[in-house]
C-alpha cells in the first residue's frame, strides 16, 4: 500500500493547524509506531518525525505538477547522505543514468529542485537501508555486538563509523547491555545549523551459550588470557 507523504495527512491535522497543535499530533502518532512499543511501526516512525520536523521548520514545500517537472524517486546509503552526492551518475527507474549533485544531510522526504542532461528534475529522498547503520533525525544509531569478555574487562575496541572511516572506542569495565556511547559530529549534516549529528553506539552484550563441558573450559581458557 502507498503511503501518502503529505505531512499534514501523516500526522491527522489540518494545514493550518498551530505549532502547539502539531507537536500534540506528532506526539500521538510517534508514540503509536514507536519502534520500542509492541506493535510499533518503525517505517512509520521515521515517516511522522520527518513530517514533524518540516512542519516544524517550515521546509515542506508541496509539489505542484507541470509538464517540464519529473519527480523522481532516490535511494541514497547512509554514506551518500553523510556525505553528499558530488556529480555522481545515479542510475533513476524509467529516467535511465543521469549525473546529479545532491548537498550532505539530505534524509528522507527532502525534495530537491535540479537541471540534469537539459531537463528539470524533483528529487524525492529515500532511505537505502543498511544492516548496520540507522537514523534517527540528524544522529546515526549503531547497534554493537560486544562480547561478553570485553563488556566484563573493558578495553579498546575498533569501530567503523557511518562515514566509512575507522574510530577506537574505549570500552570501560563492567559495561552493561544497552550501553550507549556517544561519537560527535559522526551524523548528518543540519544544514540549516551547520553542524553534524552524532554516533550514538548501543552496546548488545553477547552472551554465549555454554552447554557442554568443551564450550565451558574454552571460555574459562579465554576469561584468563
Amino acid at each position: 500500500m502507498k503511503i501518502d507523504k503529505n505531512p499534514w495527512k501523516l500526522l491527522g491535522i489540518k494545514s493550518s493547524a498551530t505549532l502547539d497543535e502539531i507537536k500534540a499530533a506528532y506526539k500521538v502518532k510517534a508514540l503509536k509506531y514507536h519502534p520500542d512499543k509492541f506493535g510499533g511501526d518503525p517505517e512509520m516512525f521515521m515517516l511522522v518525525k520527518t513530517a514533524y520536523e518540516q512542519l516544524k521548520n517550515k521546509t515542506y514545500v508541496p509539489i505542484v505538477p507541470r509538464q517540464d517537472l519529473k519527480l523522481i524517486n532516490i535511494q541514497l546509503s547512509i554514506y551518500q547522505q553523510i556525505h553528499g552526492v558530488n556529480n555522481e551518475i545515479i542510475s533513476v527507474p524509467e529516467v535511465g543514468d543521469i549525473q546529479l549533485s545532491i548537498p550532505p544531510g539530505a534524509k528522507l522526504g527532502d525534495k530537491f529542485k535540479v537541471n540534469a542532461q537539459g531537463k528539470k528534475y524533483i528529487l524525492n529522498i529515500h532511505e537505502l537501508k543498511n544492516k548496520h547503520f540507522t537514523r534517527h533525525g540528524f544522529n546515526c544509531i549503531l547497534n554493537l555486538e560486544l562480547d561478553i569478555i570485553d563488556a566484563m574487562c573493558g578495553g579498546k575496541i575498533d569501530v567503523t563509523t557511518p562515514c566509512g572511516d575507522t574510530i577506537p572506542l574505549l570500552i570501560s569495565p563492567g559495561t552493561n547491555d544497552k550501553s550507549q556511547f556517544v561519537v560527535e559530529q559522526y551524523g548528518l549534516l543540519d544544514r540549516k545549523k551547520h553542524k553534524r549529528g552524532n554516533l550514538h553506539i548501543v552496546v548488545q552484550v553477547k552472551i554465549p551459550a555454554l552447554a557442554t563441558e568443551k564450550e565451558k573450559q574454552e571460555f574459562i581458557t579465554r576469561f584468563k588470557k
